[in-house]
């Protein structure tokens, strides 16, 4: 056995009673297929990882329908929790949010032998009719030997989830074997990423870009106005970004903005305020960060989530802005989850 598990073979695959007994578990869900699915889902990510749940949520809304604000995945993932196949982990909560789609502290933690148990089921689908492709990054090849089926499936699958890890290399992929839409970008921990990778401005159908604890990126790309179909960006840890450039202000469909913890973030552009469509802006520990007088313009902003020396710049303008709530939470700092998880 140990020279089988040394070969990447899973234990399931020696020991039908250790199979059996997880398979029970999963039995439960027979009924309700979707969050079997989203289960299968966790055995796409890298073992021994704290998953964010924004990413969850954002990859079960595209693939199984579910609304955006993340109500309905985190009803699917409380369920998950409390059958014992995840732990739900919050690094920094707030003892007040304003939307309950925002979980940007939130962390899932599989067990090793529940992701093996994930990636056993997926492992038992027809390739042409699966839904989600894991392939081994260990071996070092090149062509994967798919069919025309299973290449247009694979480019579903980076449609609704296209992500950088730091900690591991992606197989590559030739760009003129797959035509790719991505919708969706989440970049996390890139601690030497200085710039946003090139031609990122140029995949306009994104909808949402998650580039967060990301210490050393300096800028964000002037032409970023181009990506006019974004709804959602977060920016939240990057310490070094000193600016946001005038044209983001070209984003008329962008609904929500986190900068929190950019802390050397100096002020806002001053076409912030056309931001027509702009609904909650999260900026704690932005304290240095001055507000141009077009924030004004900002009809539809409802929240806005500070630490209290940025409320006072806010609060000149709530005449301007009759619907906006300034929110200060109370953060109430949990370290308990930290054991367990591997450094």
């Amino acid at each position: 056995m140990v020279e089988e598990l040394s070969h990447g073979h899973s234990i399931l695959d020696s020991n039908i009673e250790l199979l059996t007994y997880l398979q029970k578990i999963l039995d439960v869900l027979e009924d309700n297929t979707v969050i079997k699915e989203c289960f299968m889902d966790l055995g796409l990510f890298p073992e021994d990882q704290r998953i964010p749940v924004t990413v969850l949520i954002d990859i079960f809304a595209e693939s199984y329908g579910l609304d955006d604000d993340g109500i309905e995945a985190m009803t699917i993932i409380n369920k998950l929790e409390s059958m014992n196949l995840v732990n739900v982990l919050i690094a920094r909560k707030n003892t007040s949010d304003t939307d309950s789609y925002y979980y940007n502290n939130h962390f899932i933690v599989v067990h090793d032998l529940l992701r093996e148990l994930a990636i056993y089921q997926s492992a038992q689908e027809q390739l042409e009719g699966s839904k989600r492709l894991i392939i081994d990054t260990k071996e070092n090849k090149n062509e994967w030997g798919l069919g025309e089926k299973q290449q247009g499936m694979i480019s579903r699958i980076l449609s609704n989830c296209f992500r950088y890890c730091s900690k591991q290399k992606p197989p590559q992929i030739h760009a003129r074997t797959l035509s790719i839409s991505i919708v969706e970008l989440s970049i996390d921990y890139c601690k030497d990423m200085v710039v946003l990778p090139f031609g990122l401005c140029n995949i306009t159908p994104l909808k949402k870009l998650s580039v967060t604890n990301c210490h050393k990126l300096l800028a964000l790309p002037l032409e970023i106005g181009k990506l006019v179909n974004m709804k959602l960006i977060r920016l939240s840890s990057c310490t070094d970004l000193e600016g946001i450039p005038n044209s983001i202000g070209k984003l008329s469909n962008l609904r929500h903005l986190d900068i929190s913890n950019c802390i050397s973030l100096l002020n806002l552009p001053e076409d912030f305020g056309n931001l027509c469509n702009l609904r909650n802006l999260y900026m704690t520990s932005c304290s240095r960060c001055e507000l141009p007088s077009s924030v004004a313009s900002l009809v539809n902003l409802k929240a806005v989530i500070c630490d209290e020396e940025t409320t006072a710049s806010w609060e000149g303008f709530k005449a301007m802005l009759p619907n906006l709530q300034i929110e200060v939470p109370q953060v109430d700092v949990n370290l308990n989850w930290l054991h367990l998880v591997s450094s």
